[in-house]
Formats: structure tokens, C-alpha cells, sequence
């Protein structure tokens, strides 16, 4: 299922694709879907500081929806990297199976394919997600991977997602994480609960005042008050 969060018919905050959509948001690139398309490697070119430097280098671009494309070149660069990346990540889960990051790079990856357009991502981000929660409950990165990805298919996994975010939040305590508390306004905004979006909008502005989702938020608060927040769904 897509979502869209909407302020006065204007979309403030994307979160993933409407169906019917024929550019990507506030551009002019034409939505593309993309192939899984693996290259098998005997054992991994890239260690595992270099696969994470890897992934938070593409969360630049395609961390969260809409993904920050500057053209369809750049688009294709993109999709290139994060496929010598997952070929990478692949190979290291082969030579690590069973291990909290071998789960965590290929969940993260799996995360940002499905914000790409890459078919069959949301189902590997899924699995990889999944397992490395029932393996690692107290796994940060895990965490941190599946409340972004379960908040991005809301409702589908939204308890999921407040699952994850109270650990972090528990795991951080007393100090308060940015990425965490955004996370709850994300997840009160989903579930329709205005109020508690709007204490929590609150909390995080007092929290977090000069950082870029202040504003944002600021934008949805007034928003609230007036009762003009909109949450649009499509079926793909």
C-alpha cells in the first residue's frame, strides 16, 4: 500500500509512491521500475566498514521517499551503485550467514531498493528485517531499519514500527534521538491519532529546534489545528 500526507491537497511529506503518479514528487523524472539484478561473487570485494559507508552514502539519495534524484542520469548512477552494493552485500551474507549485519546491510539495501522502484525489494527488506529481529531482538541497526521501512508501509506494519521505536527510545534513554522521536510523529500521523501527533510535534520542536524536520513539522502542526492534514492511500 502507497501513502502520501497531505496539507491543503499539497504534499508535504511523501513517504512512498501513489500508484497513479506519473513523476517522481516535485520533479520531472518519469517513475521507473527497477530489476533485482545480482551479480554472484565468489566472496565480498568490500568490507563491512566499506558496505556501510556504502549505504549511508545512497541514504543521501534514496534513504527515504520521494528519493532525491537530480535527473534520470543521475537516477541510473544511482540504481548502478546500489546494485554493485546489494551484489556486495549478497556476498558477505553468503561468507556471514547468520550474522546481525549480514541481515542488517541487506535489509537496509532491500529498504532503499524499495524506495528506488526496485521490484521485489519491499519482500527482501521483509525477510531480511524479520530474521534479523527474531534473531537479534536487541539489535539497534535492525531496529533502526525497521522502523523506517514498517513507517513507509503504514498501516501494514505500523505496530511493528511502535514496536521498534520504543526499544530505540528505551535503548537511548535518557537522551532523546532525533531520527526515534521523528519516528513517533511519523507513526501517531499514520494511525489518524492527531492529538498525540500533535504533543509529540510539540516535544520535538522544544527537543530538536533547528533541525530540518522542525520546520517541517511546524508546517503539519498548524496544519493539525486546522484540521487540514490528509492521509491519501492507493492500492498498487
Amino acid at each position: 500500500m502507497k501513502f502520501i500526507i497531505t496539507i491543503l491537497g499539497a504534499a508535504l511529506l511523501w513517504l512512498t509512491t501513489p500508484v497513479q503518479a506519473q513523476t517522481l514528487p516535485d520533479t520531472n523524472i518519469t517513475k521507473k521500475t527497477f530489476v533485482i539484478n545480482i551479480t554472484k561473487l565468489e566472496s565480498p570485494n568490500l568490507s563491512l566498514a566499506q558496505l556501510v559507508d556504502g549505504i549511508e552514502h545512497m541514504n543521501t539519495y534514496i534513504g527515504s521517499y520521494p528519493p532525491r534524484f537530480t535527473s534520470e542520469a543521475h537516477r541510473q548512477d544511482i540504481y548502478e551503485k546500489w546494485l554493485v552494493l546489494i551484489s556486495e552485500a549478497e556476498a558477505y551474507f553468503a561468507a556471514n550467514q547468520g550474522a546481525e549485519n549480514a541481515y542488517y546491510v541487506r535489509a537496509e539495501l532491500y529498504r532503499q531498493g524499495h524506495n528506488m522502484d526496485v521490484e521485489g525489494s519491499a519482500a527482501k527488506a521483509f525477510e531480511n528485517i524479520d530474521a534479523c529481529l527474531k534473531a537479534y531482538k536487541t539489535s539497534v541497526a535492525c531496529n533502526f531499519s525497521a522502523q523506517y521501512f514498517y513507517l513507509s508501509i503504514a498501516p501494514v506494519r505500523l505496530k511493528e514500527a511502535e514496536n521498534s521505536l520504543s526499544f530505540l527510545r528505551g535503548h537511548f534513554k535518557p537522551n532523546l534521538e532525533p531520527e526515534v522521536e521523528a519516528g513517533y510523529v511519523y507513526l501517531y500521523l499514520f494511525a489518524q491519532d492527531y492529538d498525540r501527533a500533535a504533543a509529540q510535534i510539540n516535544a520535538y520542536i522544544s527537543a530538536f529546534p533547528e533541525t530540518r524536520r522542525a520546520a517541517e513539522f511546524k508546517e503539519i502542526l498548524s496544519a493539525l489545528k486546522s484540521n487540514n492534514v490528509k492521509i491519501v492511500t492507493d492500492e498498487p
